[in-house]
């Protein structure tokens, strides 16, 4: 009987014999996705799009960017939004 986990169709199955010489599933995952702007739909610089399980092994400086929208929007769209702002306050 498969693991709760493991009651999906969102993961491949895949029927293999092992060197016992007795048939066995494999569930395969699907492949990460690296995390996107929000704006421009660019791939993020500075965070690996792994599953939050393999995120907790990461340390704190690889899973997370230390600026304002950090895991939101890409440095160009994070600078013309700044200086949007910037100039509406101005004025």
């Amino acid at each position: 009987m498969p693991t709760p986990h493991q009651r999906t169709r969102s993961e491949k199955h895949v029927s293999k014999t092992v060197p016992g010489g007795r048939r066995t599933t494999l569930y395969k995952t699907k492949n990460k996705v690296p995390l996107h702007c929000r704006l421009c739909g660019q791939p993020l610089a500075g965070i690996s799009g792994t599953s939050s399980a393999e995120a907790h092994k990461l340390n704190r400086t690889r899973r997370r960017i230390s600026r304002p929208y950090g895991g939101q929007l890409c440095h160009k769209c994070l600078k013309s939004i700044l200086g949007r702002t910037a100039r509406v306050s101005q004025a």
